[in-house]
This record gives C-alpha cells, structure tokens and sequence, in this order.
C-alpha cells in the first residue's frame, strides 16, 4: 500500500511536465496495488493466539445455574471446553474468583455462591 502512496504522489508530482495516458496510468495503479497485496504476508503467522473469556459471574457461561452437582458442573464445563476447541479456541481464560469467593479450595476464601448456590 505504502508503494501506492508513493508512485501517487510521484506521479501527481510529474502530472504537468509529462502526459501519461490515462489507460496507461490505471494499469500501472492495478498492478503497483495487485503487486503489493500478492507478497503482504505470504507465510501464516508461527503462533497464534485464540482465547476465550468463560465469565462465572451471575452465571453468564458456566456453571449455567446455582445448586448444580459437580457431576453436573463438570459436565457442562467439559461441553464448553469442546464446543471452542471445535472452533478453533486454543487458550481459555476462566474466571474463578467472582466476588470475594473462590471457585476453588480455599483456607481464606468460601466456595462461590454461583457454584453452591450459597455463601
């Protein structure tokens, strides 16, 4: 795209010294703009990352809602897990701790209310 600026204002540089005719200056624009976006990235990218936010607040995506068992629980997050995988997710950001409560065992913090279905 930067060539096309280029030979743009080079030619809107020379456009009174020399007349160029216009059939002559699309093709020399279509090829300068054809010829930059064939070699933009020819390789795919090494890496990449493709992540998803799993909210557990209010229940938004998981568990879907209070008082389930962890049968249940771990069912519905293991279906989660491979509905992205089927679109093409590699990395998954789940949120564990919701509002002062934890998704986890904990010493200081309670099991979540959006898990047990109380504090």
């Amino acid at each position: 795209m930067t060539l096309f600026f280029f030979f743009y204002t080079l030619h809107s540089f020379f456009r009174n010294i020399f007349t160029i005719p216009k059939i002559v200056y699309c093709f020399f624009l279509a090829f300068i703009c054809l010829e930059t976006n064939v070699f933009a990235q020819v390789l795919p990218p090494k890496r990449e990352l493709r992540g998803v936010w799993i909210a557990s607040v209010l229940n938004i995506d998981w568990p879907s809602t209070k008082g389930l068992s962890s049968t249940a629980q771990q069912k519905h997050y293991t279906w989660i897990l491979d509905e992205h995988q089927k679109n093409g997710i590699n990395a998954v950001f789940v949120q564990v701790r919701a509002s002062a409560d934890a998704f986890y065992e904990s010493p200081h913090e309670p099991w979540s209310e959006w898990l047990t279905g109380s504090q």
